[in-house]
């Protein structure tokens, strides 16, 4: 009985830190956005100090390619990394997909690295994938095709959680009338994982430039 408790021990871990998958990146990042939570239900988690400690090792490990490191890290906070085999394109490439497991409780995002990138300096962003229209979507082609060095995917819409950020300004974005961003809002909030993310990039890969996909309301042109 002993050698049955340990055998299956042993296979639970072994499938624990042996995520592997292959087929369109892009597919299988949109499905993510098709997911992805709306304006309520306050599904966006504020992380710990803690927890943003542990991200920022998670970040630092699969750069330097230690992924069996990272994904320890990662399995600490609700998260894995699939070595995802990319077959859409004439190349199989190889990308680690930072994502939060099936059961979620965090939704901080997806962060996409290229395990051999043709632009190591540069990082593609996008922190209202399903509010602004089409952006996430664009950055996950730009990203298939150009293989940067990682892709930012925000994991809620911008106004899911109701707490108010501490960034300067206010929008009517959420609920019509002028009020404060929220902790939600990737781009108006800096104690998340996007930031985390950022940080770590911008400091260990040199001359690193990040862009960010952002929509903007369609209005009419006035003349005057």
């Amino acid at each position: 009985m002993k050698k049955i408790f340990f055998l299956l021990f042993v296979a639970l871990s072994f499938s624990a830190f042996s995520q592997t998958d292959s087929g369109d990146l892009e597919v299988y990042l949109n499905t993510k956005l098709s997911n992805m939570p709306g304006e309520t239900g306050n599904n966006y988690k504020v992380p710990t100090s803690g927890e943003l400690s542990t991200w920022g090792t998670i970040i630092t490990a699969i750069l330097a390619d230690e992924i069996t490191n990272a994904r320890t890290q990662a399995d600490a906070v609700n998260y894995q990394i699939v070595e995802y085999t990319n077959t859409s394109l004439s190349l199989n490439r190889i990308f680690y997909v930072l994502e939060e497991k099936s059961t979620q409780t965090n939704y901080w995002g997806t962060y996409v690295f290229s395990k051999t990138p043709d632009r190591n300096n540069l990082i593609l962003q996008s922190t209202h994938s399903s509010h602004d229209f089409n952006t996430g979507k664009q950055a996950i082609y730009a990203f298939n095709r150009l293989n940067t060095s990682a892709l930012f995917l925000n994991g809620t819409q911008r106004c899911n959680n109701s707490t108010a950020s501490t960034c300067a300004g206010t929008t009517t974005v959420c609920s019509g009338v002028s009020e404060a961003f929220k902790v939600s809002d990737m781009a108006h909030n800096t104690n998340n994982m996007f930031q985390k993310t950022t940080e770590v990039l911008f400091n260990t890969i040199a001359n690193s430039v990040f862009i960010q996909f952002t929509g903007f309301l369609k209005t009419a042109l006035i003349h005057t």
